[in-house]
């Protein structure tokens, strides 16, 4: 055979040149992967998004345990004033139980390892609700939830009158 045989190709198939670099449809060239532009970009959605999401999980996280943290103070504050209460209308007790001495600080709250409870009662004057007056027959009770060592609270201010 010839040289000249070589060049011409085989009826139905074209030289392996053309074959490997043949334009696809409407002149695009067929690719078997991504160019490397692609790769960056991807790499650079991936690396904006995925952070942004992971953070979005995370705060989620924290603040369902925080809403669960307050939901539980607010329980231990409401307990303890539903005490007092009680104590205020028991034959036992009565009016005159309701006062600080009675009332200690619980650290930690019984069953509640990481929550502290603080009880202030104050006998307070009725114009104002806030300056203290000994045999007002109003007394303001606070409640105060502790937790995450004292760096988070809730109080929880109530009013009794005494009616004889």
């Amino acid at each position: 055979m010839s040289e000249a045989s070589y060049a011409v190709p085989r009826p139905g198939t074209r030289p392996l040149a053309l074959r490997l670099h043949a334009p696809g449809p409407l002149g695009a060239r067929r690719q078997a992967g991504f160019t490397l532009m692609e790769l960056i970009l991807v790499t650079i959605i991936v690396g904006v998004a995925v952070p942004g999401i992971l953070l979005l999980f995370e705060t989620s996280a924290r603040s369902s345990f925080h809403t669960e943290q307050v939901a539980i103070a607010t329980h231990l504050a409401e307990e303890k004033l539903e005490a007092i209460s009680a104590d205020k209308f028991s034959s036992v007790r009565g009016w005159n139980y309701i006062a600080q001495a009675n009332y200690p600080l619980e650290n930690p709250v019984p069953g509640f390892d990481k929550y502290e409870r603080e009880t202030v009662v104050l006998e307070v004057d009725p114009n104002d609700l806030l300056t203290p007056h000994p045999n007002s027959g109003y007394k303001r009770v606070t409640v105060i939830i502790y937790w995450n060592q004292r760096a988070e609270h809730l109080e929880i201010p109530t009013l009794f009158t005494h009616h004889p």
